[in-house]
């Protein structure tokens, strides 16, 4: 359901407890915390020139 609702291509679960859940579903790995934050830290970029962000919802 929650690749559904985020209409995603894949999804990455994180985690102290994600390595506890066993099976995953189709198209959702395990990653790393680290990651999350890098991914993090790109969601809220911005064009320096511009002041938009550097991504965009399609």
């Amino acid at each position: 359901q929650l690749k559904k609702a985020l209409i995603a291509d894949y999804v990455v679960l994180g985690g102290g407890n994600a390595k506890k859940l066993g099976e995953l579903p189709e198209d959702t790995e395990l990653g790393h915390n680290r990651n999350a934050f890098l991914g993090g830290v790109r969601l809220w970029q911005t064009d320096a020139h511009t002041r938009h962000p550097k991504w965009r919802i399609l």
